[in-house]
């Protein structure tokens, strides 16, 4: 007797439908993705909306604001402040306010490091990147204060020590598009010698662009002290002094790139390249290389070789006689306290002098330079002439150099003549 078993029905399989069956079984599997589709992107939508307002709101913008503090604490070693925080994520752009720095100054004092205001803009790219991608960065009322105090240190925080495998930390890592500086200073307080009346405030207003700056900290090893290096690279610069800017200034086209290390009580510029772009000419490169030595009792060196664009004098010295003109510069110098001493040689080709009542161009000048606080002496001075001609001779001046505005005049007090005295008899 045969045994009967139910069977489970097989599957349907498209192939062997009729045309009909499969054009309904086709129209039902087209509809079911399209109804989770729906459904996905929905929740998707649903999700990145609530995503957004919540990243908006000031509670979230103060999380932030909380983290950046720590994160900049921990790199740097010293007690941050950031007054507010906003962001726009649909623009990318972020914005910082009241943003202060403490280093080692005593309480009340100014601060290591403080700005206004700082403002980005995000480049898209910049998420997937380690770096941080910038398509604009402006900083308003930046100042840094440094302090050197009598044992020599300064107040510049140091960053706490860390146990990492990795020796050298990256503290920054930055490429933006455009950067803009305005209103900036810089202030050097040597406190270690009682008799330094000089005022070191230095503004530091510029834009550039194609910026990329990458800061490292190297702690202390067997053979080394603890540093900082910092690596720039900007493709287009243009230094102004402040309120006394010339915006009728030409512009000037170049690249600059630096190698810098930072110890507790010194400073190397390893090297500093200034390039000059001119349409139909090679480039004109400037290198600079220096030290300075123990910030209590400052001792520099420095060393300049290449060509300078004198296009660059007005931007960045505000000395607008020198238009034009190509300068060979070969010079070394050194100081330390109040002295210093510059040599060297410089050969000038095509170079202008535009001043108070004279105008000369076209000028091919030789020179030997010697500098120090009480002569400057310009010798060996052959200067020719477009027109034709030629202008030898030498430049001694005594004093060149105007008394500080902060440094006392004294004087010897004038006697009273006889005949003007009260009571004479």
């Amino acid at each position: 007797m045969s045994e009967t078993r139910n069977m489970p029905p097989e599957t349907e399989d498209p192939t062997e439908m009729e045309p009909a069956q499969r054009s309904m079984w086709r129209r039902r599997y087209v509809r079911h993705v399209l109804w989770t589709g729906s459904g996905l992107l929905l929740l998707l939508i649903v999700g990145i909306v609530c995503l957004y307002f919540c990243a908006s709101s000031s509670t979230f913008e103060n999380i932030v604001r909380r983290r950046l503090i720590a994160r900049i604490e921990t790199a740097t070693g010293g007690h941050a402040e950031i007054a507010s925080f906003h962001w726009n994520l649909l623009k990318l752009q972020a914005e910082a306010n009241g943003f202060v720095l403490h280093g080692r100054e005593a309480q009340g004092e100014r601060p290591y490091a403080q700005l206004r205001s700082l403002r980005v803009d995000l480049d898209v790219l910049g998420f997937w990147s380690p770096r941080i991608l910038l398509r604009n960065l402006e900083i308003d009322r930046p100042e840094i204060h440094l302090i050197v105090y009598p044992d020599g240190s300064t107040n510049q925080p140091q960053p706490r020590k860390k146990t990492a495998s990795n020796p050298i930390d990256t503290l920054f890592d930055l490429q933006a598009s455009h950067v803009e500086v305005e209103h900036g200073f810089f202030d050097y307080d040597n406190r270690a010698n009682a008799n330094d009346f000089q005022n070191r405030r230095i503004p530091l207003d510029f834009a550039a662009s194609d910026v990329s700056l990458l800061l490292k900290y190297i702690p202390s090893g067997m053979t080394t002290s603890e540093s900082y290096h910092l690596d720039a690279v900007v493709a287009d610069l243009h230094l102004t002094r402040g309120l006394a800017a010339h915006p009728e200034a030409p512009p000037v086209q170049g690249f600059l790139r630096a190698s810098i290390d930072f110890t507790r009580n010194a400073a190397y510029l390893r090297s500093l390249q200034v390039t000059a772009h001119s349409k139909g000419a090679k480039d004109r490169v400037l290198t600079i290389s220096g030290q300075l030595l123990d910030f209590a009792h400052p001792h520099w060196k420095a060393q300049t070789q290449g060509e300078l664009d004198l296009k660059v004098m007005e931007p960045a010295t505000g000395y607008p006689d020198t238009p034009e003109g190509i300068a060979r510069l070969n010079l070394a110098a050194e100081g330390e306290g109040g002295e210093f001493r510059i040599d060297g040689t410089v050969h000038a080709d095509n170079a202008a002098y535009v001043g108070s009542g004279v105008n000369a161009r076209g000028i091919v000048l030789d020179a030997r330079v010697h500098a120090d606080p009480l002569r400057l002496d310009i010798t060996n001075v052959t200067a020719r002439l477009r027109q034709g001609g030629q202008l030898e001779g030498e430049v001694l001046l005594e004093h060149w150099i105007a008394p500080l505005a902060a440094t006392p005049v004294i004087t010897a007090v004038t006697e009273v003549p006889k005949s003007s005295k009260r009571g004479k008899k």
